[in-house]
């Protein structure tokens, strides 16, 4: 009798690190985040598209000039919303409500979203801004990737420490896409970073 006993409170301690938790709460940390993280995301793609239209049309000084302000203003959005995911790692407690994982699945498809963004906008200015012009944004190109790791990392530990363990039909979409971040992150601080830094 007692090892029934003693078996089904080890089920049932072993079933709170395989589920999400059945508290429904959302943690103001969290939902901070996310709304950083989507404010950002809309400032960013709307820069992005600028670039995309002056990188695709003659590259002249009011092109250059829109090419700048979009890749500061950028660098500015994703420094601005770094304070709000990185309190994630150490101030979220765990194990995330049911609610909370599935938001933070939006959460990373978020960051996935600005960090491709970053690579077309910087991809679409080294297939088209050549020469001299190319020169005229290095500085703000780098700043921009200069955010990147700062930006990502936070939540990559933390969608890391909130997934471990858990069975859930979300964590197989939320593993995808930091598959996805890595990728992209690491061909931004890689080859992309290389060709920016390599600009004369």
């Amino acid at each position: 009798m007692q090892f029934i006993t003693f078996a089904l409170a080890a089920l049932s301690i072993g079933s709170v690190f395989a589920a999400p938790s059945t508290v429904v709460r959302r943690d103001p940390l969290l939902d901070a985040a996310i709304s950083a993280v989507n404010t950002a995301e809309a400032a960013v793609a709307s820069e992005v598209a600028i670039i995309n239209t002056a990188v695709t049309g003659t590259i002249n000084n009011q092109a250059i000039t829109a090419i700048q302000g979009s890749l500061t203003n950028i660098a500015a959005a994703i420094s601005s919303v770094t304070s709000a995911v990185t309190p994630l790692v150490t101030g979220v407690a765990l194990p995330l409500s049911q609610a909370e994982l599935n938001s933070l699945s939006g959460l990373v498809t978020s960051v996935e979203n600005i960090a491709s963004n970053v690579q077309t906008a910087a991809n679409g200015i080294l297939s088209n801004v050549t020469g001299l012009s190319s020169i005229l944004v290095k500085a703000q190109a780098l700043a921009v990737l200069a955010t990147i790791n700062p930006f990502v990392q936070p939540v990559i530990q933390f969608a890391n420490s909130a997934i471990t363990g858990i069975t859930d039909p979300v964590v197989s979409t939320i593993q995808s896409t930091l598959s996805s971040i890595s990728d992209i992150v690491s061909n931004l601080l890689g080859p992309i970073l290389t060709a920016i830094l390599g600009l004369l």
